[in-house]
């Protein structure tokens, strides 16, 4: 008989204090990657399609997560990579949330097939999710940047 699942991880969590209101916004953090695979092969299949079915890919995937998961912020756009943060409410949201990535997933690229038919041998879209507590902080001003002295150097 195997022995239950190791719930170390998820008893952890326990200790991590979840709060209604924060600012700046302190808490648990879930990170989101969804990333369209072969998009090399893309390009070069479709040199001038693939701006179009990138652009799809980013709309289909930002629709398809904010119908199944409130409160998911895109967080960065990196090629062929979208990332999207949400700081979590509560532990029983940590339940749902592979699933509802799983989904959001299927539908994006369902979506992708249907507009771009010919493309269905070539592309599909991998996810990963990951959890961090984190902190909010403001981006800094490009005026403050003046003060940090940056030294190059080749490595050969």
């Amino acid at each position: 008989m195997a022995s239950p699942p190791d719930n170390t991880a998820v008893d952890s969590l326990k200790e991590f204090q979840f709060t209604e209101s924060s600012q700046p916004p302190t808490g648990l953090y879930l990170f989101f990657s969804f990333d369209l695979v072969n998009s090399t092969r893309l390009k070069t299949a479709y040199p001038s399609k693939w701006p179009l079915i990138v652009t799809k890919f980013y709309d289909l995937v930002r629709s398809a997560l904010d119908t199944r998961l409130t409160g998911a912020v895109p967080w960065k756009f990196v090629g062929d990579e979208v990332l999207f943060y949400k700081q979590l409410a509560s532990r029983e949201e940590l339940s749902t949330v592979l699933g509802k990535t799983y989904d959001a997933m299927m539908s994006a690229i369902s979506g992708l097939h249907r507009l771009f038919e010919a493309t269905q041998s070539i592309i599909s879209i991998k996810s990963a999710v990951w959890l961090a507590p984190a902190q909010m902080v403001q981006p800094r001003s490009l005026d403050s940047l003046e003060s940090i002295k940056l030294e190059h150097r080749n490595i050969i």
